[in-house]
C-alpha cells in the first residue's frame, strides 16, 4: 500500500510504501485517506508494537491544533479526523518531536 507523508515546513508531500516501513504503527484501513478533498470520520489507532508508542495527530497538518497520545502494547485509540490532517510518531512517552514526518491518516 502507498501512503503519502507530510514533513515539516509545508513541503509537497512525498510517496511513502507503509507496507515496507516495518516500524511504523498500524492504522485501520480505509475508506478514504486525509490527504484526499471530503474525507472524514473515526481513525482507529493501533499499537501492536510490544512497547509504547506516542502519536500526534496535527489537525489541518498543525495550522489548528494538535493531540498528543501514548498507546501502551495492545492499546487503540480511535480520534475524529478529516481533509488535511495527520499523524506522526516516536517510541516510548515522550511528545513526537515536531520535525518527525507526517503522515495522511486513513479512516476506517
Amino acid at each position: 500500500m502507498t501512503d503519502q507523508v507530510i514533513t515539516q515546513g509545508g513541503r509537497e508531500p512525498v510517496p511513502f510504501d507503509v507496507a515496507s516501513a516495518a516500524a511504523a504503527p498500524d492504522l485501520k484501513i480505509l475508506s478514504c485517506h486525509t490527504g484526499q478533498a471530503g474525507c472524514s470520520g473515526v481513525a482507529t489507532f493501533v499499537n501492536n508494537s510490544g512497547r509504547d508508542q506516542s502519536f500526534t495527530v496535527w489537525f489541518q497538518n498543525g495550522g489548528q491544533g494538535r493531540s498528543n497520545f501514548v498507546l501502551g502494547n495492545g492499546q487503540t485509540h480511535g480520534i475524529h479526523v478529516r481533509t488535511g490532517d495527520t499523524w506522526s510518531w516516536a517510541w516510548g512517552s515522550q511528545v513526537v518531536p515536531e520535525q518527525n514526518p507526517r503522515y495522511w491518516i486513513n479512516v476506517g
